[in-house]
Parts: structure tokens; sequence; C-alpha cells
């Protein structure tokens, strides 16, 4: 039985338990995938996400993902399984989910509305929407990470528990970067941790290279004065990144008008 706990902070000290389940055919890739999630999702919290933002499946797993209801997905047992017992975080409007890659989060699969197209008998429709709709996917393979670019998608492999993405897909789904996915998840800690990634608001992300160094420097200060990553003391770091969130988004719409006037080489 794994934890999800409250954030690090003086005003939370209650755990949550997450239960999961597990069955023997697919013991050590679905452990690792749902450990390492559910670790990051920890993670997460502990930086940012709001404590009632994380679902955590009842015992059994989510009763409205099963292979019956969701056979129109086309997915194997084994990926199933893994969405029946995963920790998901609600968006926090409508499919927008919470960021930790620039324009991107986890895949809330639980949502009624999936649950709606899949037991209706429109699951093609969810893979088209979650993965590469001209590169389709194995059936042990699913969207699970909503990315951004000329990578859209980061894609689950749960029978060998991979992670395909970081890069294109233009020779296939399978193009790009492949991790072991408690690889990528680490890595993406790694990169919040030195501050490549951080949260710019509520729920958007700014990512080095794809933000504005004027948004940037003063949020990598906000984190460094509240002690982030080794003395963080969290929710003053939340409020103030709020209010920063507000004000960047005027600093953003200035820097894109002083950019548009500066002449054009070549």
């Amino acid at each position: 039985m794994f934890i999800i706990h409250q954030p690090l902070s003086e005003n939370h000290t209650q755990d949550l338990e997450l239960p999961t389940e597990k069955t023997e055919l697919q013991k050590t890739a679905f452990d690792r995938i749902i450990i390492s999630i559910d670790d990051f999702i920890i993670f997460l919290q502990d930086l940012y996400l709001p404590t009632d933002a994380i679902l955590v499946p009842p015992e059994g797993g989510w009763p409205d993902i099963t292979k019956e209801t969701w056979s129109s997905f086309g997915k194997s047992d084994e990926v199933i399984e893994v969405l029946r017992h995963l920790t998901y975080v609600k968006p926090y409007r409508t499919s927008d989910p919470y960021e930790f890659i620039t324009g991107g989060g986890l895949y809330d699969f639980r949502n009624p509305n999936r649950v709606k197209e899949a037991t209706r008998g429109d699951g093609r429709f969810i893979a088209f929407m979650t993965e590469i709709p001209d590169r389709p996917a194995p059936p042990y393979v699913v969207g699970i990470v909503r990315g951004s670019g000329s990578c859209p998608v980061r894609l689950l492999d749960c029978r060998n528990g991979l992670v395909y993405g970081e890069g294109t897909h233009e020779g296939g789904w399978s193009e790009g970067v492949r991790r072991p996915v408690e690889d990528y998840f680490a890595l993406l800690k790694e990169r919040f941790r030195n501050m490549q990634l951080l949260p710019q608001g509520r729920y958007n992300v700014s990512e080095e290279g794809n933000s504005f160094e004027t948004i940037r420097r003063p949020l990598k200060e906000i984190y460094k004065r509240h002690g982030w990553p080794d003395n963080y003391r969290r929710d003053e770091c939340v409020a103030e990144v709020a209010e920063f969130g507000k004000a960047s988004n005027i600093v953003r719409l200035q820097d894109e008008y002083l950019r548009s006037l500066t002449p054009r080489v070549g």
C-alpha cells in the first residue's frame, strides 16, 4: 500500500492512503508504473499541487474502468489494469491538466466524459485524442502525458514499463527518446529541483528555453527565497507565486510586444 501524503507544511500533517492491487501477470511493469507515478504526484503535491486535485483510486481500482466497459478502446489488459489503478490529477478546468511540462500534464482517464465515451463505444476517439492520430500505437501502449509542440504526447508501454516521446514522432509512435518509467519521472523531478522547470502560477509551468527570461529570473528568486529545494516553505511560496503568475501575464505580453517591434534580419 502506497501513501499520498499532505504537503510538507506546518498546516498539513494528515496522510492519505493510496491502495493498489497487484496481479502476478503484470507485477513488475505494473508496480513500477504505479509506484513511479504515485511518487511523482507526491513530489508535485509537496511543490505546488493542491491536495484536493489528487484523485486516489478506491480499493480494487476505479469501478468505471474495466475491460468490459472499455472494450472499444482497443487496448490490452495491461493498459486497462494500469488505468484502473492509477492515481489521477483532476484538471483545474474542463480538460486542462495541471502542468509539469510546458503545455502538458497527466491525462485523466477516470474523467466522466472519458468514461462516457468508452462505455458508449467511442474508445477509438479516446485513443485519437490521447495518442498520435496518424501513428497508431500497439494495444499495450497508451498516451499518459499530454505534451506540446513537436512532441504532443508521451506514450506509456504498460507491458515493459517504458515511456516514449521526448523528441519527434516523425518515424512512428516509438520514435524519440525511450526511458524506463522510473527514470522519466525521476528526470522530471530533477529538472524541478534545479529550476529548469518551475510552477509559474496555480497551474502553469515555466520551462527553461520555452519561457521568457523576464519571467523566469524573478520566479527563480521567489523559490530560492522560500527555501527551494531543501528547506521549502510551500504555502508561503505557492501564495506568492500565484500573485506573481497574475502579474507575469502582463510582463509576458509587454515582452512579446517589444519583440514584435524589433526589426527582423533577412
